[in-house]
Parts: C-alpha cells; structure tokens; sequence
C-alpha cells in the first residue's frame, strides 16, 4: 500500500503550477459511499473487475475493497 501511496503522491507533485488533475487521472476512485461516476460506470466496473473488485449496481462494497491508506 505504501508504494501506491508513493506513486499517488509523485503523480500529484507533478502536476505543474496553474494546472489541474482529477482523480481518475491519478488512480481509480469511487465515492465516499462506493458509488461510481455515472458516466464512468461501465469503464470502471471493467477495470476494476479485472483487479477482482465487483461492482453491483454501480456500487463497490466498502468493506470489502477498500484500502486502508493510514
């Protein structure tokens, strides 16, 4: 996990000043609830499936797959 934290961190750090990112640049996100982007549903759910995340409904389980970044 502290590898993925690094790599998070480097891709923020150079992003250039007076630009932007968003997060599914940076990595694959869901909602603080575990709902995805409607628009990003269909995309997400394959990629996320082929890392043995299921998606139901639009909506990755929690407490099943998320990462503890502490």
């Amino acid at each position: 996990m502290a590898e993925l934290a690094d790599s998070i961190l480097l891709a923020t750090d150079a992003i250039p000043s007076g630009q932007v990112s968003t997060y599914g640049d940076i990595a694959k996100v869901v909602r603080s609830n575990g709902t995805i982007a409607e628009h990003l549903v269909d995309e997400a759910s394959t990629r996320l499936a082929a890392e043995g995340v299921a998606v139901r409904a639009g909506r990755v389980d929690l407490k099943l797959h998320r990462a503890a970044l502490d």
